[in-house]
């Protein structure tokens, strides 16, 4: 007998009691467990474990997003931008248009002739600790909230442009950029699906502003802006607000491994920087 064969024998054997016309759903699974070891106050605790992983948390005021977002990607020379990511929170100088040409396989291609009419917010972030509210809002209704206002593309020529966006130039994935052309991008933005505190871990859905798998795994940087109505206090939460449909994606900190010798090297298996922006109602 195969391996194979051995542990079919075993499946059948502990089904051999069950109906024939039984479904999953006709026995009720025990949920009385322990749902949440969570007990302080849930956004503290996000920030503490994520910063645990070496990645960068700051916590910001809504209408200091934007300068946010420019400040982390000061420096670096290119942004992939998934659909759907609110365009109120892009640095001024970061074009969305419907009809502009996109870069499909060269990142040098992407050009817009206008820029962004709104300006950068110069206000700082703030660290004051906020107990978020509404906190049982869903991943889903903050999905349906977003609105896609058509391509993101990189900035215009002009250097005031370019300068006014942080330096960086801004690509979109639509249509989707060549695996030569994703490999030079050096930093990617999204949002999240939601939180998870007590694990410090982010989730991804591929819904609105977050984008398919590769542009949060081949850059070196991952900019992730989550709100923190988001955060849910445990993973039992998070999976009872999670479509489990849907590509799931868990991210625990920057990409590390210790594999060689217990020697911690970052960056192997995916972004080597993470940073995380957690926008908080009651800062400015």
């Amino acid at each position: 007998m195969t391996a194979r064969d051995d542990i079919f024998s075993r499946i059948a054997t502990a089904l051999a009691d069950v109906p024939a016309d039984e479904r999953p759903d006709d026995v009720r699974v025990p949920r009385d467990y322990v749902r949440s070891h969570v007990t302080g106050d849930v956004v503290d605790l996000f920030v503490e474990r994520v910063e645990d992983y070496r990645a960068t948390v700051v916590r910001v005021g809504p209408t200091s997003v934007r300068a946010e977002i420019a400040r982390a990607l000061a420096t670096v020379g290119s942004v992939v931008v998934p659909a759907g990511f609110p365009a109120d929170w892009l640095p001024a100088g970061a074009v969305s248009r419907n009809d502009a040409e996109t870069a499909g396989s060269s990142i040098s291609g992407a050009h817009a002739s206008t820029a962004h009419a709104s300006t950068a917010h110069a206000s700082t972030a703030q660290s004051t600790t906020h107990t978020p509210a509404g906190a049982g809002a869903s991943a889903a209704s903050y999905h349906s909230a977003l609105t896609d206002e058509g391509r993101v593309v990189g900035v215009g020529r002009d250097t005031a442009e370019r300068d006014a966006a942080g330096g960086s130039r801004w690509l979109s994935d639509d249509p989707v950029l060549a695996t030569d052309a994703l490999d030079r991008v050096g930093a990617a933005l999204t949002t999240a699906a939601l939180g998870i505190a007590l694990t410090g871990t982010i989730v991804l859905d591929a819904g609105a502003g977050q984008g398919r798998r590769a542009l949060t795994l081949v850059p070196d940087m991952h900019v992730c802006v989550i709100r923190a109505e988001q955060i849910t206090p445990d993973v039992p939460d998070a999976l009872a607000r999670l479509d489990a449909t849907r590509p799931l994606t868990f991210i625990s900190g920057p990409s590390a491994t210790s594999d060689i010798e217990l020697e911690r090297v970052e960056g192997v298996h995916g972004p080597r920087n993470l940073y995380v922006i957690v926008v908080e109602k009651g800062l400015s």
